[in-house]
């Protein structure tokens, strides 16, 4: 498992020609504290991380920043205050940070004109046209509604009957990733996609993927996605309960060691140039346990209107997914 992430972080990281890709991990570990060798060996070779020695124990809201500061600059500011005031005490031994970050033109170029972006009503799942609201969808237009981006080019693609929507893989610049839209006949039907959505669909769909020769025109919005989460409620409610208390044995890490949070932050840019997105993903581990987290993250609504996913074009491997609804 460790050998093909390594693999992965190599394909990932670094400056194309067809934009930017890059992928970074990074451990900030307590000073005074001794990390099992191994673990240690396993972190710096296989997933290529940068070890900082910091003063967590004394210092711990000046680590925070640190860490936000680090984060900001790997996501070329895109991710921005991943840790919030709180998440880090004189308790806390260890933060791991990963991120990603991939910035790439669309294939085709599309015109920086009106015939690129256009005013329409953009109907969101209840039905009704679209608002602009929230700070986990915001669109980019006017009081109009949003500006749409008409992608409009000969791509792969699939009516799919039984869900009753049209999958289109576009192309960005450089052939080596794809942005996956799933467009569905109705608010129902995309719906129930998304709640049916598996990996063995999602193959399913790609085998059905042809280019046709056809000229294939969609429009989106324009629109710029920021999502915090904190995924340890999930991974409590799936049964890892020892992770997150003193019953946990993370020996093969450090001594008396448990998972106090996990954050993910992800931001996403559709425009007309092309797609812009990051990801950043914090795991804390203390040494005392803190009933009280941080207020300051939430889960916003997951029911969207149309349903994207970033991914390599060679092996089809998921770097970013998302749905968006209302806007």
């Amino acid at each position: 498992m460790h050998g093909a992430f390594q693999t992965l972080m190599s394909l990932l990281r670094g400056k194309r020609s067809d934009g930017r890709r890059e992928m970074s991990c990074r451990a900030f570990v307590e000073r005074s504290l001794q990390l099992a060798p191994a673990f240690e060996a396993i972190l710096e070779k296989k997933y290529q991380a940068e070890m900082r020695r910091v003063e967590l124990a004394d210092e711990p809201d000046s680590v925070r920043e640190q860490v936000n500061s680090t984060v900001e600059k790997d996501t070329r500011g895109a991710i921005s205050q991943l840790l919030v005031s709180g998440v880090t005490d004189h308790d806390t031994r260890i933060i791991i940070c990963d991120s990603i970050y991939v910035k790439a033109s669309w294939d085709t170029v599309f015109p920086a004109t009106a015939a690129a972006t256009e005013k329409h009503p953009f109907t969101v799942s209840t039905g009704r046209p679209a608002s602009v609201s929230g700070a986990a969808a915001t669109a980019m237009g006017s009081d109009q509604g949003p500006e749409l981006i008409r992608i409009s080019g000969v791509y792969r693609h699939c009516r799919d009957a039984e869900n009753k929507l049209l999958a289109v893989e576009v192309p960005l610049r450089g052939g080596q990733l794809s942005l996956l839209l799933f467009l569905a006949d109705n608010a129902p039907s995309l719906r129930r996609f998304h709640k049916h959505l598996s990996l063995d669909l999602y193959e399913r769909i790609l085998d059905k993927l042809k280019d046709t020769g056809e000229r294939i025109s969609v429009l989106v919005p324009k629109l710029h996605l920021e999502e915090t989460v904190q995924p340890a409620y999930v991974l409590k409610h799936m049964g890892f309960l020892d992770l997150f208390d003193e019953r946990a044995n993370l020996n093969g890490v450090g001594h008396n060691l448990f998972v106090s949070d996990i954050i993910h932050k992800v931001t996403l840019t559709l425009d007309s140039a092309g797609v812009t997105a990051a990801t950043a993903v914090s795991l804390s581990l203390t040494s005392f346990y803190t009933e009280e987290l941080p207020k300051a993250y939430r889960d916003a609504a997951n029911a969207r209107s149309f349903i994207y996913i970033l991914k390599t074009q060679d092996t089809d491997l998921i770097l970013f997914a998302g749905a968006v609804q209302d806007i």
